[in-house]
């Protein structure tokens, strides 16, 4: 990673900057807003790529070439990645002490390695997760 970014973001934050999502849609574009602006620049387990279009493949409003158009701006945000070798025992642990998906653990390990506050708008997730530091609902978000 370059500089120690300021929040770490999963996919259910990021989705919604491009699938036009309501709920928490002012504070997702807040903090998208502050990431272009260099405020508060944002970093992401590299599954996030994944993830989103992934998502966004089963938008039934989207379609391949409006899915191909959000991936490459997805790529141009910059957003810091971390591959999954940086976090994976971590995430492993996780996974199996909390019953969440990799996927999901790997954004938390994410945040605990670098010790940066993860947002997210997964709310079953949060359920799960409580008491662990450093997780923040977007809902709660004030930029």
């Amino acid at each position: 990673m370059k500089a120690s970014p300021k929040y770490v973001v999963d996919a259910s934050v990021v989705v919604k900057w491009f699938s036009g999502l309501e709920e928490d849609g002012e504070n997702s574009e807040k903090l998208l807003s502050s990431h272009v602006e260099g405020t508060s620049p944002l970093a992401s387990s590299s599954l996030v790529l994944y993830e989103v279009c992934n998502a966004l493949r089963f938008n039934p409003n989207l379609g391949e070439d409006d899915l191909s158009k959000a991936a490459r701006s997805l790529l141009k945000l910059e957003l810091e990645l971390v591959d999954f070798p940086e976090v994976f025992e971590s995430a492993i642990a996780l996974a199996f002490s909390r019953d969440i998906t990799i996927y999901d653990a790997a954004y938390i390990a994410v945040s605990q390695t670098y010790h940066i506050p993860l947002i997210t708008a997964d709310y079953k997730l949060l359920a799960k997760i409580k008491n662990i530091p450093l997780v923040m609902p977007l809902k709660e978000m004030k930029l």
